[in-house]
């Protein structure tokens, strides 16, 4: 598998859009979020964890969000084999699918590849939400800063858990580049 297509991929892993395809039908009610601002998905998100689609081997992953009038801009970076490792970068696009409030969007890395992913939860102050496939098979959380609480974390996995996302997959994301050492 090429190095570029890991890198696009990787976007995806810090997203904060999910897309879907605008011929599917919209999901059951309670499957995504009911609408969401695109421009309270701008700046920057970190990955907490995930159950990404390939292994990225990519430590302290973030992604800048730009809306722009029909679509989102994506910016992923992250720390390739390290947190010391060479940054590596991507960018996709994600059009927001007709009729989904900005809940779902179809997400396009190149001309050859796109993607279905959907915002399934927000946390009241926006600071957190997790990104997730339609078939629940993969997901991403994220966040506005680096790491969370143990209580934020928790009440993240829980949703993911009782939503039926496969919990015990969970692969954190080491954030270590960000945080200060003390002592």
């Amino acid at each position: 598998m090429s190095n570029r297509f890991l890198k696009i991929f990787f976007c995806i892993v810090a997203s904060l859009i999910l897309s879907a395809c605008a011929t599917k039908p919209l999901p059951p009610k309670g499957e995504v979020l009911p609408q969401i601002s695109l421009n309270d998905t701008a700046g920057k998100w970190y990955e907490i964890g995930a159950v990404p689609k390939l292994y990225t081997d990519c430590f302290c992953s973030y992604a800048v969000y730009k809306p722009e009038q029909d679509f989102v801009k994506a910016s992923s970076y992250c720390r390739q084999k390290s947190v010391t490792g060479p940054e590596r970068s991507a960018d996709v696009l994600f059009y927001p699918i007709k009729g989904s409030h900005n809940a779902r969007y179809v997400v396009k890395f190149n001309w050859l590849f796109s993607g279905d992913f959907w915002i399934v939860y927000v946390d009241e102050q926006d600071n957190t939400a997790i990104i997730a496939t339609p078939n629940k098979k993969h997901f991403w959380m994220i966040a506005r800063t680096p790491t969370v609480s143990k209580q934020t974390y928790q009440k993240m996995y829980e949703f993911l858990q009782q939503k039926g996302y496969p919990v015990s997959k969970i692969r954190l994301t080491d954030q270590s580049c960000w945080v200060k050492k003390t002592g």
